[in-house]
């Protein structure tokens, strides 16, 4: 099983849509958040902010 770490997207959407389907590709079964996904202004709801 491949484990992807994910981390400082900052609310960056069209980075976070890149890095799920990249790793949809190497078939990443778990997938663990390290932080900083949707501190800034950018994108913040579709990137998580409002199902954390």
């Amino acid at each position: 099983m491949q484990i992807a770490a994910v981390s400082d997207i900052h609310g960056d959407l069209s980075t976070l849509e890149a890095l799920l389907e990249d790793m949809a590709c190497r078939g990443a079964g778990v997938t663990v958040n390290l932080g900083d996904i949707l501190s800034c202004p950018l994108k913040k709801r579709e990137t998580g902010g409002e199902r954390i």
